[in-house]
């Protein structure tokens, strides 16, 4: 008697999400990831104000601040492919239909995705996307065909 192995149909991907499972990032981790990145960059700010301050003009320390937060940022999705706050956590983001590190262009762009999400209030959106989806995924991700993981 001839057995198919159902194996056999699966492609490449198929296999290496079979070896290697994708877990997907925790809701607390994702917000804690938030958080640090934020509070990095509050504290950068800070830090650039109180250090690089000329007299009462606090605009060139804020701008060094905000430049040297930027570069780490930059450094760590060029070398890591995840942010200051990803790294410590242990999670990473690929891209939804591949499961590969997405390119440091286009995390760059998520990143300033969730930024305008920020900065007009719309990340209220985002977050109850992330808490309904079933995939946890938020309104960034689905733009940007990303998805949050566990890193192994």
């Amino acid at each position: 008697m001839l057995v198919e192995n159902n194996n056999s149909e699966k492609n490449y991907t198929d296999k290496v999400v079979d070896i290697y499972p994708i877990q997907l990032a925790n809701r607390f981790k994702r917000w804690c990831v938030a958080f640090i990145d934020n509070l990095m960059g509050y504290f950068f700010v800070f830090a650039g104000v109180r250090l690089f301050s000329i007299g009462e003009n606090a605009e060139l320390g804020l701008l060094i601040g905000l430049v040297l937060y930027i570069a780490l940022q930059l450094y760590f999705m060029k070398t890591y492919r995840q942010t200051l706050g990803k790294y410590w956590l242990n999670i990473r983001v690929l891209d939804y239909s591949t499961n590969q590190p997405v390119s440091f262009g286009k995390y760059v762009v998520r990143e300033i995705l969730d930024f305008i999400l920020h900065l007009t209030g719309l990340i209220l959106i985002s977050v109850i996307v992330v808490f309904v989806s079933r995939e946890r995924r938020s309104l960034t991700d689905a733009i940007m065909s990303t998805i949050v993981v566990k890193t192994l």
